[in-house]
Parts: structure tokens; sequence; C-alpha cells
């Protein structure tokens, strides 16, 4: 199995010349490899994500990524591609502040995890797998079920309807509609098909040894469905349910980022991949730090309407963050997961400005260490956008800072340095 890594935004074989004997190496066992069925249709639910072209001239697999970090498995060759700034270590500790996951086993990553290939889906499947034996421990949850069925007996209540088709096709049963309290609910249906996913996934044999016991058990209890990422917001959480709240987080993360092609067809292999969007991540990432650690109020994905038409439809914008100061607004804030805005992007905080009559507004991206800060200032009007950029590595080195009000003094001088009080 051949194996590529290259960076987000990157390219394999890279734009400039190698004399890396593996690199060189690599490139020559590309030469000549086609796509099959499933590789294509993986290639398919990938094309926004990772592109595979072959090149004309050397008839070799050419390979470019974009912002998400993750890998793909193929027949022959799986690509991983990792995140710009420090590694898979840093990646995890902002994902655990972004989504308040209580990932311990990030701590262990560096160790751990060493050598292995598609790290981030397996400390995410490591640390899902944990939640699911204390879960099981803690026990299921059980819900009350609606229940139609013929029985020799009353039970519940009466389906007139259904009893009116019994009569005439001379069927000697009640037709009852009753309520089961089982396990058989959303819940635990996300857990079982998270769980089914994570064994195709992993690589790990010792993980997938485990989750095929976790299967045995919950697989006697709960009838198995596909998930999807809107099911999440059917689930109301209370006291019953309250403990599924950080395990269904990963939960989402394994739906939204897991692709198995031909997932229902045991007869055939899998050909699968993971990726997570730095571009949500980030965004998310921003937004967390100014809620917890900006002295104002911060509101995020504020939407209000633009436009409208004469027949009374509404267009929306969407402003990333919107910092209030009491009843006015102070900053307009659009986070870019990029190393320069586009003209789209700066017409777009242009369209903000107007909206608020604002003369301002900042952009917040990330700065790999040799970035800097700048203002856009418009040739035709009034207005200017502010570049700021924050240094993802430093911010989390703040935020593992023990001694919290030493953490959030410290964290929030760089924010009011960014975007002043």
């Amino acid at each position: 199995m051949i194996q590529i890594t290259l960076k987000e935004h990157g390219s394999f074989p890279p734009k400039e010349k190698t004399t890396e004997p593996e690199t060189i190496e690599k490139i020559k066992n590309l030469k000549g490899i086609s796509l099959d069925e499933q590789d294509q249709k993986l290639q398919n639910i990938l094309k926004d994500v990772l592109s595979i072209s072959i090149d004309p001239v050397n008839n070799t697999l050419q390979f470019k990524a974009n912002s998400r970090i993750g890998f793909a498995q193929f027949s022959k060759f799986a690509v991983e591609v990792t995140p710009k700034f420090s590694g898979i270590k840093k990646l995890m500790e902002l994902m655990n502040y972004v989504y308040n996951l209580d990932l311990k086993i990030f701590e262990e990553s560096e160790t751990m995890f060493v050598g292995e290939q598609n790290c981030v889906s397996e400390i995410i499947i490591s640390s899902f797998v944990k939640k699911c034996h204390h879960l099981f421990r803690q026990g299921l949850v059980k819900s009350y079920d609606l229940q139609e069925d013929n029985l020799p007996v009353l039970r519940g209540k009466l389906s007139l309807s259904r009893q009116i088709l019994n009569h005439v096709n001379t069927k000697l049963q009640f037709a009852c509609e009753y309520d089961e309290f089982e396990h058989n609910n959303l819940e635990n249906q996300i857990i079982l098909f998270c769980l089914k996913q994570s064994y195709y996934v992993t690589k790990n044999e010792e993980r997938k040894n485990e989750i095929r016991q976790l299967l045995q058990i919950i697989s006697n209890l709960v009838i198995f469905r596909e998930i999807r990422d809107d099911n999440f917001d059917k689930i109301s959480y209370n006291q019953m349910n309250t403990h599924y709240k950080k395990i269904h987080e990963l939960c989402k993360l394994i739906v939204h980022n897991t692709q198995i092609t031909d997932f229902n067809n045991q007869r055939l292999r899998y050909i699968n991949s993971f990726f997570v969007d730095m571009n949500t991540i980030f965004q998310k990432f921003i937004f967390k730090l100014f809620d917890d650690f900006y002295p104002h109020t911060v509101k995020d994905e504020v939407e209000y309407g633009s436009w409208e038409t004469e027949n009374k439809k509404i267009i929306k914008n969407r402003i990333d963050i919107l910092i209030q100061k009491k009843d006015t607004i102070h900053a307009i804030i659009d986070v870019k997961y990029k190393d320069e805005l586009s003209s789209d992007n700066l017409n777009q905080l242009e369209h903000y400005m107007l909206d608020h009559k604002k003369t301002e507004a900042y952009a917040i991206l990330p700065d790999y260490g040799n970035d800097t800060s700048d203002t856009y200032k418009s040739l035709k009007q009034d207005i200017h956008i502010k570049i700021r950029r924050i240094k993802i590595d430093d911010i989390l080195d703040m935020i593992n800072e023990k001694d919290f009000k030493v953490k959030y003094q410290k964290i929030k001088n760089e924010l009011v340095k960014l975007i002043p009080c």
C-alpha cells in the first residue's frame, strides 16, 4: 500500500523538484495506477476535499488538498492530509477546546499513536470507544416507543381502521397500539451506527476487537438505522439522557466526516475516508475564544435581512461574529481559515459594513509564523477592513494554563490587541 502524505492546501508530487529518495520512489510507484469503480466512487464523494488527477506527460497520479485534515483509503494507495500548524497533537487540543469533548486521550497521542496512520480518526474513534464503555456501564437510556401489532388479547388501545381490516380479512386478532419501554431509541441508534462506522474506519486491530464486543451488546437491544446530520437535531436532552451529550458530539464528528462506500454491502471491501473541515473548526475556535475571554457580548452566525424582492422575498446575510458593547455594534468580524482574503471576501465585508452603517470591519486569519496584519482601505468609500492574525499554537498553550486567572488575563490581552475595547 502506497502512503501519500501532504499538508493542507499542499500537493503531491511537490511542485518543486525533489531529491528525496522516498518521495521519488512513491512517484515512481504511482505511475500507471488507475482507479477502479469503488475508488472512483470515493473520488467523486471527495471531489471538493481532495483532487486526484493524472499527469498526462508522466502518466502519474497527482493529489491536491484543500483545508480539510484527514485521510482517504483507496484500493492501492492511501492519502493523509496533515495540518499546517504544529501537528496532530495541537489539532486534537484545538478540537477538544472547540467541541468541549473532554478528549483526555489527546494527552497520550504523542506516544500512544506514534507511527499510526490516520491519526485524527484513530484518536477520535479511540475516545468514542472509551466513552461507549463508560456509557454501557452506566446503562443505556430507555424510552417509550409506539408499537402497532395484531395480538390475540387487547393491549394498549384499539386501532379502529386496522381493526376493520382485520374483520374484513377474518383475522381474529386485536389491532393494538401500545407503548413499549425499550432501548430502541434515536439516542442509542446513533451510538450503534457510529460503532459500525468506526469499526470499518479504524485500522487498529485491538480497537476493532473492542468495537466488536460493544456491537454484540448493543445490537441485541437496538435496531440498526442509517444516521444523518439532521438526526441530531431531533434529540431533546433532559435529565434522562443528558449524559449522552458529549458522546453525541463525538458521534457528530464521526457521522459528518466519514465516507464509506457500499456501507451496507458486506461482500465488498470498504473504501473509506475521514476528513475534518478546518474552516468550520477555526471559525468555532475564534468565536469560543471571544465568547469565553472578551469583555463584551459576542454573538455568532448572526443572520439579518439585507435585500427584499418585489414579491416580498427576504434575502439574508450572515455575519460570522458580531460584538456588541451595551446596545451598539462594537465590531463586525469575518473569520477565514486562509492566507489572504479574496475580492469576494472583501465585498462580503463591505456589504456588512454598509448594512450596519459601520466604517470598519475585521477579518481574523490564522498566523503560521511569518504573516502580518494589514488594512484594506476602499478607494471609493471611507471604509476599512482590518486583517488580524492569530497564532493557533500560542493560544492553545495559553488555554492549557492551569491557573484560570492567569489564563483569562493572557488570552483577554491577546484578543484586545486584535479588537480594541
